[in-house]
């Protein structure tokens, strides 16, 4: 199963990622199906290593944080939230959540 993680504020807007479930986005983590790494667009080195990941479990998607040094962030009824560490919070086509300084958004693949 792939997703989308787009780049939705910034210098980088409309880049797109596409990328294998499960997922883990980062900071030096390379590229291969299962890893985003985020190293290039992040100049402040605000993401971590292991920032976070995003699994499909149940018919549902989940993102959890990674106990990343600044934290994974997920826009819940219109206010900015910061996920707990380790603990899966439920992600829904096209919701938004930051990583370090940066603005995404989640899409699985075959969704409009």
């Amino acid at each position: 199963m792939n997703v989308n993680i787009e780049i939705v504020s910034g210098l980088y807007s409309g880049r797109i990622f596409l990328r294998e479930i499960p997922l883990v986005i980062g900071r030096g983590i390379g590229q291969s199906s299962g890893c985003l790494d985020l190293s290039e667009f992040d100049s402040q080195i605000m993401i971590s290593h292991n920032h976070c990941k995003i699994e499909f479990s149940k018919g549902s998607f989940y993102l959890t944080d990674l106990e990343s040094k600044n934290g994974t962030y997920l826009y819940q009824a219109g206010k900015l939230v910061l996920l707990p560490p380790k603990e899966p919070v439920l992600i829904t086509k096209r919701d938004l959540f930051v990583v370090g300084e940066l603005l995404l958004r989640f899409s699985p693949e075959d969704s409009d």
